[in-house]
């Protein structure tokens, strides 16, 4: 399968570095079932780029999720490949969080993805650690404080 990476580069299902189609420098596939992706808590995981990288790529924003301690090894898989000269900005597309053992990469509810992996937050609200419930008065109905609107409908807010 062909795509279309950031900065023009042509990326491949492929595994291993690979000579780039478009002017012969060399390009590195990374995922992350690469490296160490158990974990025991959120703490043990970080985020990092995954997919087809070629020499002069720009952008490396967080997509996958492995472990810390394979962040050395990771670092040294990327280093295969020299980076552009520019460097984008990445907008929180999601993070890292440990869910029954094993790091996985939860999108950002804000960017309205079809779907998410088992254990991840589905909204906003659950992603900042409450849950939706109808407000009166600065209260939560059914006890808890509100943290926030977030995402819930009109006259719910988000209750830790």
């Amino acid at each position: 399968m062909l795509a279309v990476a950031c900065g023009g580069q042509v990326a491949t299902t492929d595994a291993g570095t690979q000579p780039d189609a478009g002017d012969g420098g060399p390009c590195v596939d990374i995922e992350a079932t690469q490296f160490d992706t158990s974990c025991v808590a959120t703490a043990d995981c970080i985020g990092v780029a995954a997919g087809t990288f070629c020499a002069g790529y720009n952008c490396s924003c967080p997509s996958a999720s492995i472990n810390a301690s394979s962040q050395s090894a990771y670092a040294a898989e990327i280093a295969k490949v020299p980076h552009g000269p520019n460097i984008c900005s990445c907008p929180l597309l999601g993070s890292p969080k440990c869910v029954a053992s094993q790091c996985v990469f939860c999108p950002n509810p804000a960017t309205k993805p079809s779907t998410f992996p088992p254990g991840c937050p589905t909204s906003e609200c659950e992603q900042a650690g409450g849950t939706c419930k109808p407000v009166s008065q600065n209260q939560c109905m059914g006890g808890g404080a509100p943290i926030g609107t977030y995402d819930c409908a009109s006259g719910e807010g988000c209750c830790n």
